[in-house]
Parts: C-alpha cells; structure tokens; sequence
C-alpha cells in the first residue's frame, strides 16, 4: 500500500519512527530492535566467519545466515538459509526445515518480497504448530503481524500479537513476552488508543526491568510518556506531571546507553508537552536538538544520500513541529528555512559532489551500478516477455535486488567505498539554505511559492526579491487528500475521463479542481499573483499534482454537447495556460543547480570531440520488445523528432534502429537540448533501475537506467523526456519523486522536461512541435511550454473508442497538463 494510503490515524504516532515502519513493514522486515533478543538487537555486527562446510548441520547454516543478515548481506543470508533448508529436509530434521523457512521469509520480506515471505511465514507457523516448539511459532506470529501491517490490517495484527503472547507465556520466555507488550503499546500509540499503549507500554517496562535490560525498558517507558501527555489533552497536571517525570528517566538511560535516536524522539516528544503548556521557547530548544541530533547522526553513517533522506523522513515530525512552532510565533523566514533543512537531501548532495569534483569510484560503486542495469535489463524482459517465463523473470529480478541490498551494505562498512559521486556517495555536509540568497536568486518578475503539507494545515511561503510572505491555508491533510485523489483519477486514467464525459459528469470533475485552485493558489498574496513567472516547491502528495491542471474558473461549464466529449473543459480557464510555471526539488536545490550551472559555463568545452550546441533527438523503433513496454506502440514519436529538426536546422536525430542507448550516451555530453522520445520503464521498488527504453546494439541493452544517467556527465539545458510517466517514481517527502527527471538533474542538466502519467501519442506529438517552435523563437522552457498548452487546448481529435466515431476535446487537462518543467530554467 502506498505511503497516501495509510489512515491519518495511523501517521500520527508523535516522534516515535512511522508506524509504517515499525508495525507495518517494521515488523515484517526485521528492522524493529527487539525482534533478536535484546544483547544481539543492539550489538555491533560481528565479523563474518567462513562459511560451514557443505557437511556441517542445518543449525550452523542457519547461525551464518542470521550473521550476514545482521551484516544487511541478504543475498547470501538467503542462500545460507536455503542451504539450512536443504540439510535439515536430508536429515530428517523437520523442526530445522521450518526455521529455515521463517528466515528465508525475514530475509524476503525485509527485500521487499513481502507477499513471499508471507507465504513461508504460514508454512513455517504450520510446521511448529505441529510439532508444538511454542517459541518459534510465537516469533512467527510477529512477522505475519509485521505483514499484517504491511497489508494495512489493524485486525490482524490483533490477532498475531495475542497469539505471540500466549505462545511466549506457553514457552516460559519472558522476554519474548515484553516484547510483544512493547510492541502493542505502539500499534495503540499510532491508532490513537492511548490508554491501552500506557497500559501495554507499563506491562513491557515492567519486564524489561526484571530482566535488567534498561535500555529496552527505556524505549517503553518513552511510549507511556506519549500516551500519558496526550491523555491528558493538554490541562491534567497529574498526568503531564508523570510524564514529564518518566521523560527525564528516559533521557537518562538514553544518554547511559548513546542511543542518539531514543534521544531524539524523547527531545521530539517532550517539545509537544511544552508547547501544550505555553512553553514555547523550551519547546523550540527541544526541538532544534532533536533535529540536530537526527541530522548529525546521520551526516557521520556511511549511508548514501537516499538513505539518509529516508532516515530524516522518519523524523519528520520534529520538523513539522518546529516549522509550525516558528510560524505562529510569526518567524516566517526561520520556518522556511527549516522546511528547506528538510528538503532535496540526496540531490544536493550529488550536486555538490559533482560541482566539487567528488566523481571518483570504486569497485562496489561499479558492481551496484552493473546489478542495477542487470536489474533494468530484467525487467524490460519481463514486460516484454521475451525469453523467459514470468516465474523465471521473477526470481531473477528478486536475486538481483538482494544482490544489491548486499552491495549497499558493503558500501556502508566500506569507507573508501563512500566517497561522494553522483551513483553513491555518503552524506555531504550541505550549508544550510538562506532565504535571502534564495531571494537574491530570484528574477524580479518571480515569485518562489514553497508548500508545506501538515495534519491540520498547509504553510505556503511566497518569497520575492523584497521580501517573504506567509499563507496558512486551513486545509486539513485528509481533506487535500481526498480531493487530489478525485481530481487525479480522471488526468491519469484516459478511460476514467472518457467515462465520466459519457455519464455527463465532467462538471464534478472540475469543481473538484476548482476547489484545489481556490485553496492553493486564490489564497496565495498579492506578491504571488503579481508574478509573471513562479518557481513552485511541492510537499508530499502535491508532488502528484500539475498545478497547471489547476481550474481557475469555468463558464456554463454544465453544458457538454453530445457528440463532442470533454467539451466542458473548452469553457474552463487553467492555471497552466495563463502562467509559466517551473516546479523545483527545494529551494537549495534551485541555487545549487545554478551554481553548476555557472561552473558549465567556466568549463573548457573544446574538452568535447566535436562538440555542438545543437539539439539531439531520439526516437527508437516501435520493435516488438518495445511496443510491448506500455502495452502500445508509440506510433508518432518520429514526429515529435522531425517537429525539433523543423524548428532547429541544426539538430541531430536518430530514429528507429538508429536511436540506440550507446549512441546516445556517447553523444549526450556534447549537446545542449536532449529529446528522448521512447518508452519509460519505471521500477518503483529500485529507482536506479528504472529507465528509458531506446535501441539496443553496441552492447548495450537498450534500457538507459537511471544508475547510467547518473553516470553521465552533461552539459545540458535542457533535457525533454517524452516518455510516460518520466516524472514519477516512489515518492519520498524530502526528495519527491525519485526518478529519471531528478538523474538527469543531479548528471549536470540545468533543467528537465517530464510527464506525470501515461500520456496521449498524438495530443504529445502536437505537444511538442509547438513547444519546439516557441523554444526555437527564444522563449524559455516554462513559457514555451505553456504557449504549447494554449496552442493544444483549443484543438479536436477523432476517437473510435466509443460506440460511433466522436470529437474529443484536447482542452481536457490530461492531454497538456502532463508535461512540466523542472529544474532552474
């Protein structure tokens, strides 16, 4: 289930990690401490030993998958397991047999194929329940509760939870027992019951205590402490009182045992409790340790930069607290830089790495970027369904990604594995962002227009070159929520939309988007609509949302004539056709791609065989292998690549099987403007395998892979990716989209061209020879293509989709709103 799927309910678990992370998938892929008894979960990984001998017991099989798994190598964690497997069936030994199957199922699970390591959960629950080992049978039931939560199944989880406790009583393990009450007092928290988390949380410190582990008690005691301050709503001194008492507890063991992100979440939490009571400055002191202790553990870990930003989503609250803390206290500018704290980790960091010349590489840099093309090559044969079986394709494809989790995890006890560049690099020390350098960076006819999406209201910031203004909108997130998803369904599902023109219900659909335009853009200050140009900086689901499809207004917008569907949309006025709109990562992303850009300019270009300003096109064969990727044939790319030779005399253009991936990036570096008019391939487990499908030959599988962008170096200022959904990818809230629009970015383009969902053929063909026109007459990216958009709106198309031959009007959003452009043009 996506991350927008969850209950509110369920989010709202205060500085505690996501619930998400800890119940849901948390539980099922192992990364909850406390699911090893407490003096592993917190050791330091061993060193690995060699491996048993072929001869040796299914239970040392079983010791050394458990340490590569505690190494994060979970490919050969899972074929140790597998071995495991196979040596106990040989000998007979059934209760060996299941507990390898309960580890292959961690292992799986924690890779991401949950669904599969549910399925060895249960045969391996069957299997103890037969033979009666209540232990095992009671660490099984908490996986398949950590499944349970992935499957977003409160109920479920219930009922694995109490089976685990009965089991643990049943075998005589009181520290199996505690941990399932620590583990019931924060499914409470994050569901909102917060008499049972004190209860359960109460019942957990208890047993932590009489078996001397502090720490873990610590942990429980920091849940009662939450569910206490919110029992007491803010006016019972009693409970505040004792809650204030065992926060101090906890900070004390956690500062006993260096636990840096126990601190954290108590300095989080307890900022809540002092703001309740009108603390505020305290509650800001709390809170800026809690952020600096996040950011500073995780600037010193050897992680990448994704996985940095990962962490710091995690703690997002502290951020969200602050930020509102500092806006109501009418400190605009701080809140703003804040958010921008938060904000385009990774992608400033590739940035920074690049215009520092940090672009060295190692070996385990290379293997990860050679599995993740591998990856992309395997999928692409999958989709294609070419020389493989599905089963067959599958099981490559979950090799491959446990082969890379593997790599990662090397990189990270590799220092010298570590150093920045582009594919993989550890967390650069970024310099915070100023407002008024974002200020001074701005044109004097722009405005920056910066979201931030909270529980129970959205902050906008609008910054000029004079000044920064200040709009709350009070817009719950639930609400957004469920109005982007009834305006999105019809902009991404053609079918969607032609079924609602047919029911006479396009009206619906456009006061949907009329309400999102009065929210989030009417509501904006005069300095925003004063702009000619805006630069806008989305947060969290907004990041899905063309503002361009945004409806400024309609006139008789009810009336739809018959025989011409979507003619409602002809009346309307869009945000997209009356302003150019550029959307950026986060404002420090926006200088420090100007930064590079004005190094670009520095640079020798005679560095480049026979370089060229001229543009370059692409637009591979519709082969069989690539007509089966999106499931049709893109049968008027060629005229997207002749519409860009019209409008520039000088541009270079490869079609069909001349278009191929080596060509292209042999050639890219030498060239200003890159079109890319193919089939995205997009993989939302593994975004460094997503790709670009062009031409194969020259050893080349035809899949650029976003790892091969990354290692390109461009020169680019422009980069059109004419492709389905070349601007989405899994969404992360510090980084948006993770996909090939932000690989080309973080390779040296100034700015991209992306898509938001599967776009139409023939309205993109026409898309494009305006856009290329109106680029070729001076305009910049932004505006051109918004003079493509006026251009579209007013045309008709023929569909024989519905029962007769009928007119469809290209004014409906879906047609011209799909394209933006990111980045600093």
């Amino acid at each position: 289930m996506s991350r927008a799927g969850r209950p509110a309910s369920r989010r709202r678990a205060g500085c505690l990690r996501r619930l998400g992370s800890l119940l849901g998938l948390g539980l099922a892929l192992g990364l909850v401490p406390g699911l090893l008894p407490p003096s592993v979960s917190r050791a330091e990984p061993a060193p690995i030993a060699r491996p048993p001998s072929q001869e040796a017991s299914a239970g040392s099989w079983l010791e050394h998958g458990r340490a590569l798994a505690r190494q994060q190598d979970l490919g050969p964690a899972l074929d140790a397991f597998e071995q495991a497997e196979a040596t106990a069936a040989a000998a007979g030994d059934r209760l060996g047999e299941g507990r390898a199957w309960l580890e292959q199922g961690i292992v799986l699970a924690r890779s991401g194929a949950v669904e599969r390591g549910a399925v060895l959960f249960e045969r391996a629950l069957a299997r103890f329940e037969h033979l009666h080992a209540a232990r095992p049978a009671a660490v099984t039931h908490l996986q398949l509760a950590g499944v349970a939560g992935w499957r977003n199944d409160p109920g479920a989880i219930e009922v694995h939870l109490e089976h685990a406790a009965r089991l643990y009583r049943r075998a005589g393990d009181a520290a199996g027992a505690a941990q399932v009450a620590y583990r019931r007092s924060v499914f409470a928290a994050g569901a909102g019951d917060h008499e049972a988390a004190v209860r359960f949380g109460r019942q957990a410190a208890t047993a932590f205590a009489a078996l001397g582990a502090e720490h873990r008690r610590a942990e429980a005691l920091r849940n009662v402490a939450y569910g206490l301050q919110h029992l007491a709503a803010g006016s019972d001194e009693v409970l505040l009182a004792e809650a204030d008492t065992l926060y101090d507890q906890v900070l004390e063991l956690a500062w006993e045992h260096g636990d840096q992100e126990l601190l954290q979440n108590v300095y989080c939490n307890r900022a809540e409790l002092e703001r309740r009571r009108g603390d505020a400055a305290t509650a800001e002191a709390d809170l800026r340790r809690a952020i600096a202790g996040f950011e500073a553990v995780h600037q010193e870990a050897p992680v990448t930069p994704e996985e940095a930003a990962s962490a710091l989503e995690q703690q997002v609250a502290a951020y969200d607290r602050l930020i509102l803390l500092l806006v109501d206290t009418g400190r605009v500018a701080e809140a703003f830089e804040v958010a921008e704290r938060f904000r385009a980790r990774s992608l400033r960091s590739m940035l920074a790495a690049r215009r520092h010349g940090g672009l060295g590489e190692s070996q385990l840099q290379r293997e990860q970027e050679r599995l993740a093309a591998a990856l992309g090559a395997e999928r692409l044969a999958l989709e294609s369904d070419l020389d493989s079986t599905s089963d067959d394709a599958a099981r490559r494809i979950e090799e491959l990604r446990l082969r890379l989790d593997s790599v990662r995890a090397a990189m990270r006890r590799t220092p010298d594995a570590a150093e920045p560049r582009a594919a993989g690099a550890r967390v650069s020390r970024l310099e915070p962002v100023d407002s008024a350098a974002v200020r001074d960076g701005l044109a004097p006819d722009e405005a920056l227009v910066s979201y931030w999406v909270s529980d129970e209201r959205t902050v906008v910031w609008t910054l000029r070159r004079d000044a920064v203004h200040l709009t709350l909108l009070p817009i719950p997130r639930a609400r957004l929520h469920a109005a982007l998803d009834r305006y999105l369904e019809s902009l991404r599902d053609a079918e969607h939309a032609l079924g609602q023109a047919l029911a006479g219900r396009d009206g619906e659909h456009l006061e949907v988007g009329r309400d999102l335009h009065r929210w989030l853009v009417e509501a904006l200050p005069p300095a925003a609509h004063d702009a000619e140009r805006w630069t806008l900086v989305l947060d969290e689901r907004l990041h899905e949302l063309p503002f361009e499809a945004l409806v400024a207004g309609c006139d008789d917008a009810s009336a739809v004539e018959s025989d011409r569907l979507h003619a409602a949309y002809a009346r309307c006025r869009f945000l997209g056709l009356e302003r150019a709109l550029r959307y950026a990562p986060s404002a420090g992303s926006l200088l420090d791609l100007e930064l590079g850009r004005r190094d670009s300019a520095r640079r020798d270009r005679g560095a480049f065989e026979d370089a060229t300003d001229g543009p370059l096109a692409l637009a591979p064969a519709a082969s069989a292998q690539h007509a089966a990727v999106g499931r049709r044939v893109l049968s008027q790319s060629r005229d997207e690549v002749e519409a860009l030779s019209a409008a520039f005399p000088g541009a270079r253009a490869w079609v069909g099987d001349e278009a191929t991936e080596a060509r292209f990036r042999r050639a890219a570096p030498r060239h200003r403007i890159l079109h890319l008019a193919a089939h995205g391939l997009i993989d939302d487990a593994w975004p460094a395998s997503s790709g670009i499908v062009l031409a194969a030959g020259d050893g080349e599988d035809g899949l650029l892979t976003v790892a091969e962008v990354l290692a390109l170096d461009l020169d680019a200022d422009l980069v059109v990716l004419s492709a389905c959904r070349s601007g989405r990818g899994p969404l992360s809230r510090v980084e948006g989209p993770l996909g090939l629009g932000r690989a080309f970015l973080a390779a040296g383009a100034g700015a991209v061209v992306v898509s938001s969902w599967d776009v139409d053929d023939g309205a993109t063909a026409a898309l494009m020879a305006a856009f290329y026109r109106a680029l070729a007459a001076g305009l910049e990216p932004a505006e051109a293509l918004r003079r493509a958009r006026v251009e579209l709106f007013t045309e008709w198309q023929e569909t024989a989709s519905v029962f007769r031959r009928r007119e469809v009007a290209l004014a409906h959003p879906r047609f011209w709103a799909g394209f933006v452009v990111v980045g600093r043009r």
